[in-house]
């Protein structure tokens, strides 16, 4: 059978269920009210955290390159004039502890016997945001990895020294083969064996030479 109710008691049901929806709606949005700047805080903190590691992570292969002291929370929310704020912990470090560079580790352990030809396997940076717990117990917060350091040449001389230490003829030189070929230029029919003729292990950076080169007024350049 169907039930059925008065128009009165119907009425006054619908008008109590939205008394306690309002009821409900009214707690939910006081909490949340209540809870909103505490959440605004975290999620502040949080991306103040992220923005700092990340200049931290990004500058750390160029102070380590250059013998700098590693910077911290500290460090860098006093230089870029952070407002102050509950910092973690930070665990940063550097080494070569991946696939890659053990893999590598044979064959990059006999270049390393050139002094002119380095290609450091250590450029694995890790950085560790953590919160202390109890009992000595971590809490990790977030981890950042970057792998720097693409052998580019970081300085002028390594243009020429690097492709150069890869030659076997440049070690003649290391033997005294020059000044071999200072007196065998000697003969008549042998100039071209002169040193600054015949350079051993010759590595030009310039791709064009330098005579090749014009100069603005001849290029048609202002």
């Amino acid at each position: 059978m169907k039930q059925s109710c008065s128009i009165q008691s119907c009425r006054k049901g619908k008008g109590q269920a939205l008394v306690e929806l309002a009821l409900a709606l009214s707690v939910v949005g006081l909490v949340v009210l209540l809870a909103l700047p505490n959440f605004h805080q975290r999620l502040t903190e949080r991306a103040r955290a992220h923005e700092q590691a990340q200049l931290l992570i990004e500058q750390a292969p160029m102070r380590a390159d250059r013998n700098l002291a590693a910077q911290d929370f500290e460090s860098i929310s006093a230089l870029y004039e952070y407002p102050e704020w509950e910092k973690p912990n930070l665990d940063a470090q550097h080494n070569d502890d991946y696939s890659f560079a053990k893999l590598i580790s044979p064959v990059w352990s006999v270049l390393e016997l050139q002094g002119n030809f380095s290609l450091p396997t250590g450029n694995l940076y890790q950085l560790r945001a953590y919160w202390p717990g109890d009992n000595d117990q971590e809490q990790n917060w977030f981890n950042y990895v970057r792998l720097d350091n693409d052998w580019s040449p970081r300085r002028i001389a390594h243009l020429n020294q690097r492709p150069r230490s890869l030659t076997l003829t440049s070690y003649l030189n290391d033997l005294g083969v020059d000044y071999l070929q200072q007196w065998v230029s000697i003969l008549p029919f042998a100039r071209e064996f002169a040193p600054h003729m015949l350079v051993l292990g010759h590595v030009d950076n310039q791709p064009v030479p330098t005579p090749a080169l014009c100069k603005p007024a001849e290029c048609g350049h202002d």
